[in-house]
């Protein structure tokens, strides 16, 4: 379920992450894995404000599930190394089940750090591309 958030509005981003979870019962009711992809725009002027609001909603959001109801997450390469940790290791996301990367691949994105490709915490995207495990 993809949702692309394109400026840093509190109300607005807690209603995507708000909407995917929603989806995401259903999913789970049936049994599946539901897979949570909301985008911050890469064009996004003020992107990492943008990703701290998203990060606080996705946490916010997980805390709310039962026990035991488990989703993945596919989040795209913050501004930030390691931004999404407490993500990847909250208990309702499925170990092993976050992806943090980018699937698109512009001149105007930055390169991973260096450190992150050491720690292979990046994932780049499917196919001849890939540069890492999802994590």
């Amino acid at each position: 379920m993809l949702s692309v958030i394109k400026q840093p509005d509190t109300a607005g981003v807690k209603d995507i992450v708000s909407q995917q979870l929603e989806a995401a019962g259903q999913i789970i009711a049936a049994s599946l894995l539901p897979i949570i992809e909301p985008e911050v725009d890469i064009h996004c002027r003020e992107k990492a404000s943008t990703e701290e609001l998203l990060k606080a909603a996705i946490l916010e959001e997980l805390d709310e599930l039962p026990a035991g109801q488990l989703v993945m997450l596919k989040l795209m390469l913050p501004e930030q190394d390691d931004f999404y940790g407490d993500c990847i290791i909250h208990p309702n996301v499925l170990e092993g089940g976050c992806t943090v990367g980018r699937l698109h691949e512009t001149k105007s994105q930055r390169p991973p750090a260096q450190e992150s490709l050491h720690r292979r915490e990046f994932f780049e995207g499917v196919g001849e591309r890939a540069v890492g495990p999802t994590i």
